[in-house]
């Protein structure tokens, strides 16, 4: 018994060791990185979005993806100030304060990080469908109706899967006195059946197609690129004999 009550309790006792045993300069430096992230993200996920606007050669099926990848790593480096701002909390009024901002902030983040896995596979699909599949097959797919329904279901699907377990009581998200963080509030008894949901839901099917699709490109450059230098050989080959039995005549 004593045994199980040990590990039961251990995630507590590691969440409060961590957090009381972080000091306040980590936390600052902690704070002072997400901010300089948040500034760099928002420029260059800002110039991204402008480039595809202004020009013209730039408005392709493919960059429409990129660009809804850009959004979704805009509005997630929003999201990085709260979680700033948490790290340096230290009264309880403070704690207060910052607790559904980190909740809002955390069901934002979630959803616009998985918004960006989504749109990586969707690029990796186009970019396998472009370039290891017919022409005529990409045009006739790739329409866009299509692109627009496949954008709209890379925001609508992390939402739902991030919202719904919390709608049904299966995990809480706000801010964590003991980690000092936005987080996961690790006392609630669903906490970990809502971090495998969620990690299912939007990881191992979305990298298993990029793994695929990028390795298919990748043999089907190569298989092409050994057919043209075997023709390049043949060619050579072709060329030399000519030339030798002009020389030679019988």
């Amino acid at each position: 018994m004593g045994e199980m009550q040990f590990f039961r309790e251990l995630p507590h006792n590691i969440s409060s060791v961590s957090g009381e045993s972080m000091p306040r300069w980590i936390r600052c430096v902690d704070a002072l990185f997400l901010i300089l992230i948040t500034v760099a993200g928002l420029i260059g996920n800002s110039m991204v979005c402008i480039a595809f606007f202004l020009s013209h050669k730039l408005r392709t099926k493919t960059n429409i993806f990129v660009v809804n990848l850009s959004l979704a790593d805009f509005f997630t480096c929003t999201t990085l100030p709260i979680v700033a701002w948490s790290l340096l909390v230290e009264t309880e009024y403070g704690a207060s304060k910052v607790n559904t901002p980190c909740a809002i902030a955390l069901v934002m983040t979630q959803c616009f990080i998985g918004c960006s896995v989504l749109s990586l596979t969707m690029i990796a699909l186009n970019r396998w469908m472009l370039i290891a599949r017919r022409r005529e097959l990409y045009d006739r797919i790739y329409r866009y109706r299509v692109i627009f329904s496949a954008q709209v279901t890379s925001w609508v699907f992390p939402l739902l899967v991030t919202l719904a377990p919390l709608l049904l009581g299966i995990g809480s998200i706000g801010y964590d006195p003991r980690s000092r963080n936005c987080s996961l509030m690790p006392d609630h008894p669903y906490s970990f059946t809502y971090k495998v949901v969620l990690l299912t839901c939007l990881m191992p099917g979305p990298m298993s197609v990029i793994l695929y699709c990028y390795w298919s490109v990748f043999n089907y450059v190569k298989s092409h690129n050994m057919k043209i230098q075997q023709a390049q050989s043949e060619a050579s080959r072709t060329i030399t004999e000519t030339i030798g039995s002009s020389r030679n005549p019988s």
